[in-house]
């Protein structure tokens, strides 16, 4: 087969000879007025406006990479990487650290006529490195910061863009700064030094990749969930940061009181409303609007948790809870959520008639007891597989031994 390409491959760069030498048109190249083209065949097409991934390396193997452009006499190529232009030519070779980085080529002549292309190379850090365990962390100036994660104790020294910042504790799995009072609101990247001082940017796990971990910087009330759970007439708590500052919220248009707020955490009662979910926003001193998750306003989720049965069984090996075995078909549906409240030194789980695990249907040891020590509420949160579970295999029971049953709910 190569001896066939080779001879073909000859015999066309003949045929192209003899035809150049015959005829007395010039040879067909691109000039300084044409268009610049990228002729890598080797940069993958992107999907939905991302750009696909190129390479996946270490954070010790350089990221090395040549450009074919035409026409290469008049073209320019610069590779911006992150948003920053970091190199000229058509050979890139240079060091990344950890993290998905987006690279964009620009091939542009002298002309001022230019063409893109566009893909990711994916960074992993090495064993050891410290890794987060979030993408993000918020504080206000001048306050504490915790970053939780691993090989913590591995960092030195913290920069927030190129500012050092001032360690306070740190330990393997977490890491705490202190924010300086005259650091500007934004969103600062994150690099750690380690004991070899070599600088290493602050990542976190996001599914195969590493993605950059970020710390954001204000002065303003922020709640950290845009959604949250609420039962009516409850009170329900609130993390995020400043929230000292917060001056009232409102649920569905209804106020709702603030029971305690400190600088990281707030706690208020939800107005007395129907099942549904409804909008929170709220303002704080200065009269401007809080913000959840980034947004000026957030969800919050009202459950009612209603009793299905409520008094004293004592469960043993023997003597399970069957009395709502057969009325659960009835009240409970993918999704609802069952509470079985219990006391007592033991062990047990909601399982099917047939005393099999709700999930999976597997039988002990894979039943899915749990070790009850004391005052617990036994959760579970119903799948489809766990109605057709109970369906075909005759209802539910709390089994188990050694613990006292009061009190069954749902919530929906």
């Amino acid at each position: 087969m190569k001896k066939l390409l080779d001879i073909f491959t000859a015999a066309a760069l003949a045929a192209l000879l003899l035809n150049a030498c015959q005829s007395k048109e010039p040879f067909p190249t691109a000039g300084g007025d044409d268009a610049p083209r990228i002729l890598n065949t080797d940069i993958p097409e992107g999907k939905g406006g991302e750009p696909a991934q190129l390479m996946s390396i270490s954070r010790t193997t350089p990221f090395t990479f040549s450009v074919i452009v035409t026409p290469a006499k008049y073209t320019t190529v610069t590779w911006n990487i992150d948003g920053e232009d970091v190199f000229e030519g058509l050979k890139i070779d240079m060091p990344l650290p950890a993290g998905v980085h987006w690279v964009k080529l620009t091939a542009k002549t002298a002309k001022g006529l230019s063409t893109t292309r566009d893909f990711t190379v994916a960074v992993s850090p090495l064993d050891g490195d410290p890794v987060t365990a979030e993408a993000q962390v918020l504080a206000a100036p001048g306050q504490n910061a915790t970053i939780s994660g691993s090989n913590m104790d591995a960092v030195k020294k913290v920069f927030l863009d190129n500012t050092e910042v001032e360690i306070v504790a740190s330990d393997a799995n977490s890491l705490t700064i202190k924010l300086p009072a005259s650091l500007e609101a934004g969103v600062y990247s994150v690099y750690f030094e380690n004991a070899a001082e070599e600088t290493l940017a602050a990542v976190y796990k996001s599914g195969d990749n590493y993605q950059a971990f970020t710390i954001g910087a204000s002065a303003d009330p922020l709640v950290s969930a845009a959604l949250i759970s609420a039962k009516p007439a409850g009170n329900v708590t609130l993390e995020g940061i400043n929230l000292d500052k917060v001056q009232s919220l409102t649920v569905g248009g209804q106020n709702a009181p603030i029971v305690s707020q400190s600088y990281s955490q707030l706690v208020f009662t939800c107005p007395d409303l129907a099942k549904g979910e409804y909008e929170i926003s709220g303002v704080d001193n200065s009269g401007k609007a809080v913000s959840f998750a980034g947004a000026e306003s957030g969800l919050v989720k009202v459950t009612r948790e209603v009793v299905l049965w409520e008094g004293s069984h004592v469960v043993t090996w023997g003597t399970p809870f069957n009395a709502l075995k057969d009325q659960f078909a009835s009240l409970v549906s993918a999704g609802t959520i069952v509470r079985g409240y219990v006391n007592g030194n033991g062990q047990g789980c909601l399982a099917t008639s047939w005393w099999n695990n709700i999930y999976t249907g597997e039988s002990d040891p894979n039943r899915g007891d749990q070790v009850i020590n004391g005052e617990m509420v036994l959760e579970y949160t119903l799948t489809e597989k766990s109605i057709e579970l109970m369906n075909t295999q005759d209802g539910l029971l709390f089994v188990g031994d050694g613990y006292t049953l009061t009190k069954v709910t749902k919530e929906e």
